[in-house]
C-alpha cells in the first residue's frame, strides 16, 4: 500500500513507534524507494544521530477564483511522538533507536522554524496529555494534527492552537479548513469528520491497489508451510 502515498499527495509522514515493527532499515529503504519524507524530531540512533527530518517547509501558492489576501504561504510541518526507550523489536540486530522527550524537542525545533514560516503545523503521534503539555510550554504552534489518542483531540480549549484528528480504522476522513487574514493569521477554522461509507465514490487506482494487495497476501499465504499434524 506504500505506493499509494504518491497518489494521495502526502508531503511527509510522521512516525509512530508502531512503524518500527519491521525495523528502522526497512523504513529507510521505503523512504528511498518511493522518494518521500518520514518526519520525527525526537527519534535518534544510539550514537545521537537523528533518524529522520525533524520538519519540512513548504511554500503554498494561492489558487482558484476570487482575490486571496496573499499569494504565497510558507508552512512548516514538524513531526513528534511519545518518548520510548526502545523502538525496535527485542530480537533486532539493527542499531538501537529510541524516541526522546517530545516537549524538549519541541522547545528546540519550534523557535527555529517559527521565524521562517507563516504557519507551524505539528504532526503528533501519542498521548493527548503530551500534546497539551507541548502547547502549554511551547509557543508558536498554530495547528496540531494528532494520532494515537485521537478521541481526545476535540477536547482542547487551552489556547489558540487548532487541534484535530479523526476516528481510527479508516472509517472517517478528516478535513480541516483554515481562514487566514492578510497578515496570514488564522481567524477561523472548520473541521469535519466525513464517514467513508457507500456514499463516497471509489477511486479506481485504490480499488486496483487493494486487489493487488489481497492477491499478494493470498500468494504469500500459499507459500507458508502447513503445520505438522503428526504426534
Amino acid at each position: 500500500m506504500i505506493k499509494a502515498f504518491g497518489d494521495l499527495g502526502y508531503d511527509a509522514i510522521n512516525l509512530s513507534f508502531k512503524d518500527f515493527y519491521k525495523g528502522g532499515d526497512f523504513l529507510k529503504a521505503l523512504e528511498k524507494k518511493y522518494n518521500f519524507n518520514f518526519l520525527s524530531g525526537n527519534i535518534y540512533y544510539e550514537n545521537g544521530k537523528a533518524f529522520a527530518l525533524p520538519f519540512i517547509i513548504k511554500t503554498l501558492t494561492a489558487k482558484g477564483s476570487g482575490k486571496p489576501p496573499f499569494k504565497k504561504l510558507k508552512v512548516a510541518v514538524i513531526g513528534l511522538g511519545d518518548e520510548r526507550e526502545k523502538l525496535l523489536p527485542r530480537k533486532s540486530d539493527e542499531v538501537k533507536l529510541k524516541s526522546t522527550d517530545p516537549v524538549a524537542a519541541a522547545k528546540k525545533i519550534v523557535p527555529k522554524v517559527r521565524g521562517k514560516v507563516d504557519l507551524v503545523i505539528l504532526a503528533y503521534s501519542g498521548k493527548y496529555k503530551s500534546v497539551e503539555k507541548i502547547l502549554s510550554e511551547v509557543k508558536g504552534i498554530d495547528v496540531v494534527v494528532m494520532g494515537g489518542e485521537y478521541y481526545s483531540a476535540r477536547r482542547y480549549t487551552g489556547g489558540d492552537a487548532v487541534v484535530v484528528s479523526t476516528p481510527s480504522l479508516g472509517k472517517h476522513f478528516g478535513r480541516l479548513a483554515l481562514t487566514l487574514n492578510g497578515d496570514k493569521k488564522i481567524i477561523s477554522h472548520d473541521k469535519k469528520s466525513i464517514p467513508m461509507d457507500e456514499t463516497v465514490r471509489e477511486d479506481e487506482k485504490f480499488v486496483n491497489l487493494v486487489k493487488d494487495f489481497e492477491k499478494a497476501r493470498r500468494e504469500q499465504a500459499k507459500k507458508k508451510p502447513k503445520p505438522s499434524t503428526s504426534r
